[in-house]
């Protein structure tokens, strides 16, 4: 017995005295391993740490390779060709110095860290870091043809710099770098495909680099194919912005009747159109249209879809899963109006503008909608209720918006004008029955949905008109900044433009109220449906609880709801549960003689007992209880 005990107490000051040599241990294990990497098999380790190493040495080498090219080819132009080099050579230039002094250092630093390596890859390519690659690829040619014109003169220095590949071998290297991520990050993947919850958030990130590293690679590839477009002066690729997509479809001019296969080609600015000769093999403009001319796309489930402007009308024929790819490309607006509206100089053309890009564009989506080109027919006999308010809201804003927005030389006052005359408008009361009605009818319709793409579909259609008020929101509330730090600005203007905004801000904030009140999921409180519309609300705190909550007074009822977050500024505010639901027929109020900000309200006909409601001032308690007693007589002070 004494032995045993002689023994346990040997054991623990042996673990005490090698307790920090195990943690030195666990920490050279750990050394190039974060975030749940040491969950891997040993030959997984060894896998990723090879890759690993792999992306550094590549991107090393990749860096020296084009500095060599750039001092060897590029540079002694300068005195040779009077400054060729910064004209010839600019993608190639512009490709080193973000490798060099942005990717190459970040890799370094995370070398041992393969999900902060994932997100910044992620952080780059959607930033459009990577994006030279996509112009190098467009302006090529012109590359190898100056080259060619003074084929003699590179000879030579590729003899006078050693190098045996010679200039198209390094003309070469930043098509290679792109695929050579893909196969990094596929060996990468595989390494850490192991069934662990503690790999999931590596996994995530690492698939989502190699989705990015994919599309960047298929668009650097789809602008090579401009390469083989017959030169023209109807079409500079270069005057469209940035270069997104290009795809194959049989092409009808359906107003000439012209008929013709080739490749679309989309810009930011324009959509190119062009006819294949396969003779030839070159790609010959047929025409060009801008993105803001276009009025509707309309849109079937046979791989059709058609645009439409003033005086043209073109369908495009493809697969089904081209062609959605290409309706959301078409009606993307979030990027397109960010950089617009990031400006801090008033010009009121261009915010005109850009407000009737925004309307435009939203008529688009609701007349893509209205094909019903993206729900299966089973699910949109349930949303009839649903459709006939978006139809009603697609008519408002063709017949009452636009036409004054597309007027010629209208002015910001005009237009606040237009929002004050709609904001008192009935028909346009349709957006707070849609935040009741749309997450009702995705709650109710979703199930009928075979495919996630048609059910993600299906929510952006729900949320449309949710954020074309958003949209309108922060519209105005940017117009506002702008004109009230521009001093040439009349006072009257900003005040008139400031009071639209505010009356916009509240809808919004209503609506989204009734949208995310009847998207509760919540069995406390039965037929939250039939509350029917919100008349009053305000942040409250109940009984005992210290968090700030909502009350609302509905149509037929007050109800309790229980906030997710504690600032009550904070636009994603979420509505948790709820509390506690009483009818206005029988309710019961009677206010705190010792709190005067403090009531009670309980009811005489259910079984609800009291519930304490503090608000933020005593005029706030007064405000609710004016609106209470235009909707009902049976309380008690």
């Amino acid at each position: 017995m004494l032995i045993d005990y002689i023994k346990k107490i040997l054991s623990f000051l042996i673990n005490l005295i090698l307790l920090p040599q195990k943690l030195i241990n666990d920490l050279v294990k750990l050394n190039w391993t974060t975030l749940g990497i040491e969950y891997l098999p040993e030959k997984n380790q060894i896998k990723l740490k090879c890759a690993l190493e792999e992306l550094l040495k590549t991107e090393e080498n990749y860096v020296n390779k084009l500095d060599f090219g750039l001092k060897s080819y590029a540079e002694p132009l300068d005195e040779l060709l009077q400054d060729k080099y910064n004209e010839e050579f600019f993608d190639i230039e512009r490709l080193k110095n973000f490798h060099k002094y942005e990717l190459l250092p970040l890799i370094r630093d995370n070398q041992r860290n393969v999900f902060d390596i994932a997100n910044t890859f992620h952080r780059l390519i959607s930033n459009d870091c990577f994006f030279d690659y996509v112009f190098y690829a467009m302006r090529k040619p012109k590359l190898e043809n100056f080259i060619a014109e003074h084929s003699g003169l590179f000879e030579k220095l590729a003899l006078k710099s050693n190098d045996k590949l010679g200039i198209n071998s390094f003309l070469h290297e930043p098509i290679q770098r792109i695929p050579r991520y893909k196969l990094l990050f596929t060996e990468i993947i595989k390494a850490i495909s192991v069934d662990d919850d503690a790999m999931k958030d590596i996994q995530r990130a690492c698939h989502i680099a190699e989705r990015d590293i994919l599309t960047l690679l298929n668009t650097v590839n789809e602008a090579l194919n401009l390469n083989l477009l017959n030169k023209t002066d109807q079409f500079n690729m270069f005057e469209y912005g940035k270069f997104i997509k290009a795809s194959d479809f049989e092409m009808i001019d359906t107003k000439q009747n012209i008929h013709f296969k080739g490749k679309a080609f989309l810009f930011e600015k324009a959509l190119l159109c062009t006819e294949f000769d396969e003779l030839k093999v070159l790609y010959y403009y047929r025409t060009h249209i801008l993105i803001d001319d276009i009025l509707y796309i309309d849109a079937d489930k046979q791989g059709t879809f058609r645009i439409n402007l003033d005086d043209v009308e073109i369908d495009f024929t493809s697969n089904k899963e081209i062609i959605e790819k290409w309706i959301d490309l078409l009606t993307r607006t979030d990027n397109r109006n960010s950089s617009v509206l990031g400006s801090s100089t008033w010009d009121e053309k261009q915010y005109l503008k850009i407000l009737r890009k925004i309307e435009r564009h939203y008529i688009l989506h609701l007349n893509l909608y209205k094909q019903n080109h993206l729900f299966e027919a089973k699910a949109l006999q349930d949303l009839s209720d649903l459709i006939s308010l978006t139809d009603t809201l697609y008519i408002f804003h063709v017949q009452k918006i636009l036409p004054v927005l597309e007027k010629p030389n209208i002015c910001i006052t005009e237009v606040c004008e237009l929002f004050k005359t709609c904001l008192s408008d009935p028909t346009f009361e349709i957006y707070k029955k849609y935040g009741v009605l749309a997450p009702t009818s995705f709650k109710s319709s979703k199930s009928n949905f075979k495919s996630l793409s048609d059910l993600e579909n299906f929510h952006k259609f729900i949320e449309l008109p949710l954020n074309h008020l958003s949209r309108y929101k922060k519209f105005f509330s940017k117009m506002v900044r702008v004109l009230f730090n521009d001093t040439e600005v009349p006072k009257d203007l900003v005040l008139k433009v400031a009071s639209v905004q505010v009356e916009i801000n509240k809808y919004e904030k209503t609506v989204m109220d009734h949208y995310k009140l009847h998207s509760i999921e919540s069995n406390n409180v039965a037929g939250v449906q039939d509350l029917g519309m919100i008349n009053y609300t305000d942040f409250v705190t109940f009984d005992n609880m210290t968090s700030k909550n909502r009350i609302f007074l509905m149509d037929d009822s007050v109800l309790a709801v229980k906030l997710k977050t504690l600032r009550k500024d904070d636009e994603n505010e979420i509505f948790e549960s709820f509390l506690w639901r009483i009818p206005l027929e029988g309710i019961n109020i009677k206010i705190s003689s010792k709190i005067n900000k403090k009531l009670k309200i309980s009811s005489k006909t259910i079984k609800s007992g009291d519930h304490s409601v503090t608000f933020r001032t005593i005029e706030k308690m007064k405000e609710f209880v004016k609106y209470l007693d235009s909707k009902t007589k049976a309380y008690e002070i």
